[in-house]
């Protein structure tokens, strides 16, 4: 079944995933490690490993992470969290 919708010439997919840097989480590996277990200690663990390795990866990259769900990384340390979505 083909989606309705605009068609994008492949240069402009070319385009785009060029310009898509991939970030890798080996040196987050480390904070991921530390905060699951301080958060377990805490009592308050992470619901989501996924989530904690994001977090982690923002931490160790020095980057904003932009999300609705501040509520899933607001215990991390370090962390700068961005909301652009205002309900």
């Amino acid at each position: 079944m083909r989606r309705k919708g605009r068609n994008f010439p492949p240069q402009d997919l070319d385009a785009f995933i060029n310009a898509i840097d991939v970030v890798s989480i080996d040196s987050a590996l480390d904070v991921f490690a530390e905060e699951k277990t301080r958060l377990q200690l805490m009592g308050t663990p992470a619901d989501d490993n996924f989530d904690l390795l994001i977090g982690a990866t923002a931490i160790v990259n020095k980057y904003v992470l932009v999300t609705e769900n501040v509520s899933d990384f607001i215990n991390l340390r370090n962390i700068e969290i961005e909301n652009w979505i205002i309900r």
